[in-house]
């Protein structure tokens, strides 16, 4: 799953949001598949961070696998049970231009088990939280 949208600030401050977890309560309200994410080093990540993401329904955990300030990084979180397993691949690419920055958001979604059973209402959640995310980032950056 691919998204876009055009935040007009700098792919330094968009970068700074995205690595600050200690700072996302301030611009990323609860959902119906998000709670909180929270590092388990610092609260800035950086290549080879570890972190939770709580959800109402499972934690995902998840670790920095890219990171290359500011116009690259990439997250990669995973949940099991024993009756199946959920990967997000979350990669984020910044690139300036005239009127602020292109935040190119790229999800992979794998599946086993269970999981495979409920895709299409799953497929369905996660895109319509990574449309959420991009709008709320938007919002708090360019102060709306």
């Amino acid at each position: 799953m691919q998204f876009h949208t055009q935040i007009e600030v700098t792919p330094e401050t968009v970068f700074d949001l995205i690595t600050d977890f200690g700072n996302y309560a301030q611009w990323l309200p609860p959902s119906n598949t998000f709670r909180q994410v929270a590092p388990k080093t610092k609260p800035r990540v950086t290549l080879g961070s570890t972190y939770r993401d709580r959800g109402p329904l499972s934690v995902m955990i998840g670790k920095v696998i890219a990171c290359e300030p500011p116009n690259h990084i990439t997250f990669d979180q995973q949940t099991s049970s024993p009756l199946g397993a959920l990967g997000v691949q979350i990669d984020y690419r910044l690139t300036a231009n005239p009127t602020g920055t292109e935040v190119q958001r790229e999800v992979i979604v794998t599946t086993r088990g269970v999981f495979r059973l409920i895709e299409a209402p799953l497929f369905s959640a996660i895109r319509k939280e990574n449309l959420r995310i991009l709008a709320k980032m938007k919002a708090y950056l360019e102060g709306r």
